[in-house]
């Protein structure tokens, strides 16, 4: 069984207790002081977490590793939403180029099938 040693490079700090609430269960305020450069056995309330549960650290997930997770899955998170909009303004770019060469074809067809027979008179709004 780990041993729980909690924040040994503080000498007080205001961490929740197992099993105390100051003002309500869900409150941010639930917190109890106490010297934090104590080890806490499982005999004074709290419990020991076995070693192949925690890696071989203390019973506390560390605040350190906590934040490097959290940076680890923001970081994830961005990625994942550049690639997605990276996705969508190539998607965008492929569409306008394919309508600019749809109306180009267009285009190049009525000038060859059309004007270039003279079938096809001049438009009259193009004379006035």
């Amino acid at each position: 069984m780990a041993i729980i040693s909690i924040g040994l490079h503080h000498k007080n700090i205001n961490r929740r207790a197992p099993g105390h609430s100051v003002y309500s269960k869900n409150s941010s305020y639930d917190f109890q002081q106490y010297d934090a450069t104590q080890h806490y056995l499982p005999s004074q309330g709290f419990k020991a977490i076995p070693d192949h549960l925690t890696g071989g650290k203390d019973g506390c997930l560390s605040t350190h590793d906590k934040r490097k997770n959290q940076k680890k899955k923001k970081k994830k998170k961005k990625k994942k939403k550049k690639k997605k909009k990276k996705k969508k303004k190539k998607k965008k770019k492929k569409k306008k180029k394919k309508k600019k060469k749809k109306e180009q074809e267009s285009r190049t067809y009525f000038q060859q099938h059309f004007q270039a027979d003279g079938i096809c008179p001049t438009p009259e709004w193009h004379t006035r």
